[in-house]
């Protein structure tokens, strides 16, 4: 995901801690004080609750809005109205709430709180502080912000305010500071503790399972990954935007023939790239073993003498004809180059540039600039969504021989390019591959 003003808020949410082996992000408990009324009652309500299709028939806002209402805060925010945004947001069939609250300061008539608090409170009545700008942040510093597709200065409706993706449901806050653009804080329920996902602002459905937000230059696609909002590539072009949920109604192979050329167009307009002559690759498979065939689609320039493309766009054509970009750029920020490989040297055949491994299928594009080094991109597809497994640009020449997997390194430390081989091993369950 692209940090941006993103990463500031980190420590405005002080409780937010990431795990150092996974990235995931997980939140420490600090309970709120409620008198002995609201507890009693909450106990109660978690008794009446069980993990059933049939709890999430029952309305507990008024339970929620209660603790809310109880939990202990500075003077400074006596009477600030606090409201509590209720769902099942595990799918769970329990009732969990986000709550918050701050210092109303409505902006074009549309609502904004300064000074903006958020609290978790789990279906058992527990407490936990996510966000208090009070401990972190200077006067000017104060995150401020209101729920997403909220214009009541009073709200009662959060339905606008939610994204759902199967059983996982979001509450989206558009949020920033006094001087900076806003971005979406997007709280969930996972793993029984909260999780937030950071994205553009305005993000929104695009077809069913993606999502869409406008950044600087481009469009951002989202996808739910382990309970948490993933940035999985861009959808700039005029050309993509407007199939957007269009999905559903052509295979990836009628997407791709329909979109290629608009993409192509725009990337000379846009980009200025120099189409003329540019190599088309579509390579079809089953990339995730899920019974269903999705695509990548390639565009590049035109080979130089030294056999490489000094420019490429890979694509991702979803089972059901949505189509992005997924990479344009180095994993160093330098534009995407370098040739399609096969499994002797250049792919004559488009297919021969992938791995199989376990129920899985591998896109590798080399990134060679016809010199004696290089590295190999490699995209895979977990859950219908793209990613690129760890191993992506650490190896070049990444193949497959005699049912084992090698990638190779260069080595200087004798005088001259020496080049090493290392087998990798694959793990299924986590769709990785790693040295032996």
């Amino acid at each position: 995901m692209k940090k941006r003003v993103f990463a500031a808020v980190l420590s405005c949410c002080m409780l937010l801690t990431v795990c150092s082996g996974c990235g995931k992000k997980t939140i420490r408990r600090n309970e709120g004080t409620l008198n002995e009324s609201v507890t009693s009652m909450l106990d109660k309500a978690a008794e009446n609750t069980v993990s059933s299709p049939a709890a999430e028939t029952v309305d507990r806002t008024a339970e929620f809005q209660a603790v809310m209402d109880a939990v202990s805060v500075d003077s400074r925010y006596a009477s600030c109205k606090r409201y509590v945004m209720v769902n099942d947001y595990d799918g769970d069939g329990k009732q969990e709430a986000f709550g918050f609250f701050g210092e109303a300061s409505p902006m074009n008539g549309y609502p904004r709180w300064e000074r903006l608090h958020i609290y978790y409170i789990s279906s058992e009545g527990a407490v936990t502080v996510l966000c208090d700008p009070e401990q972190e942040f200077s006067e000017d510093d104060m995150l401020c912000g209101t729920p997403a597709n909220q214009d009541a200065l009073d709200p009662t409706d959060f339905s606008a305010s939610y994204l759902t993706s199967g059983n996982q449901t979001f509450a989206l806050f558009e949020v920033g500071y006094p001087y900076s653009e806003y971005f979406t804080m997007a709280w969930t329920v996972y793993g029984g503790e909260p999780v937030c996902s950071y994205a553009e602002a305005g993000l929104r459905p695009a077809a069913e399972g993606w999502y869409v937000a406008d950044g600087y230059d481009e469009q951002l696609v989202y996808r739910v990954r382990e309970g948490e909002l993933v940035e999985v590539g861009t959808g700039a072009s005029d050309a993509l935007a407007a199939q957007n949920g269009m999905t559903g109604l052509r295979s990836p192979e009628q997407a791709w023939e329909k979109n290629k050329s608009g993409i192509l167009q725009e990337l000379a307009d846009l980009y200025g790239l120099n189409t003329a002559g540019a190599l088309e690759y579509f390579i079809p498979a089953d990339y995730d073993g899920d019974g269903k065939q999705e695509a990548f689609g390639i565009l590049a320039g035109d080979q130089t003498d030294w056999g490489f493309s000094d420019w490429a766009r890979i694509y991702y054509i979803s089972s059901d004809g949505f189509i992005f970009c997924v990479q344009s750029r180095r994993a160093d920020g330098t534009q995407l180059y370098g040739y399609l490989p096969g499994s002797e040297g250049y792919a004559a055949d488009p297919q021969s540039c992938l791995l199989t491994a376990g129920n899985q299928k591998f896109l590798r594009w080399e990134l060679s600039a016809g010199g004696s080094g290089s590295v190999t991109s490699i995209l895979g597809v977990k859950d219908g969504a793209p990613y690129h497994p760890q191993i992506s640009e650490m190896y070049q020449d990444v193949r497959q021989q005699g049912g084992k997997y090698y990638g190779t390194t260069s080595d200087f430390s004798r005088d001259f390019h020496d080049y090493i081989d290392h087998e990798l091993v694959f793990d299924p369950a986590q769709g990785e591959f790693s040295e032996k």
